[in-house]
């Protein structure tokens, strides 16, 4: 196994195409599941989104206007985020993949969609049904989990929230737990079989 990467955006709104990304974050893990680098970018994309963010995203993920004024236009930014990409080929990670491919895929970032690999929230997801430590939905259904819940399951502290480097980093430390957790089971399942084959 090569390196992992994890992505994470902070946006001025929830949907993609009247939205813009206003920070980015990557880290990435080794073949052993450590991290061994990260990005981070603050993203301008322009005055006429600043004036049409949300305030509602602007406060949840708590960067000005101010901040935003001061920092790399978007094109910029999404040339070292791509140039940083370029430093580590392996599969590409977020908690909710659809959200961060979706604003990345776009332009000026033109991640590809090849580039994505398994949605971190879906493989907890699955990881805390079997444990019956999801809540319900209203239909009956299993809810999905928000990232500090993943991560309390996993036993792994939260940060700061809603912060790209933040949030990216956490998603790492949820799937490296998850992995290694799925490394002991086929362990533990190899070493089962070898019992009934009489070894």
């Amino acid at each position: 196994m090569g390196h992992r990467i994890f992505a994470d955006v902070e946006t001025t709104g929830l949907k993609a195409y009247t939205s813009h990304v206003v920070e980015a974050a990557i880290v990435v893990l080794d073949e052993h599941l450590e991290e061994v680098d990260h990005f981070q970018t603050f993203s301008n994309p322009g005055e006429e989104a600043l004036q049409q963010a949300s305030p509602e995203a602007l406060r949840v993920n708590r960067i000005s206007p101010e901040d935003l004024r001061a920092a790399p236009p978007a094109e910029d930014a999404a040339r070292a985020l791509q140039s940083f990409l370029g430093r580590y080929p392996g599969p590409i990670h977020a908690f909710n993949n659809d959200f961060d491919l979706w604003f990345l895929a776009r332009s000026p970032w033109f991640v590809p969609s090849r580039q994505w690999g398994e949605c971190v929230m879906l493989a907890a997801m699955k990881a805390m049904k079997e444990a019956d430590a999801l809540e319900t939905r209203w239909d009956g259904g299993p809810k999905w989990p928000r990232l500090e819940e993943a991560a309390r399951f996993f036993g792994i502290p939260v940060a700061e929230s809603h912060r790209a480097l933040d949030d990216a980093r956490t998603a790492s430390r949820i799937y490296a737990a998850i992995l290694r957790s799925r490394k002991d089971v086929d362990l533990l399942d190899e070493a089962r079989s070898l019992m009934d084959d009489g070894y």
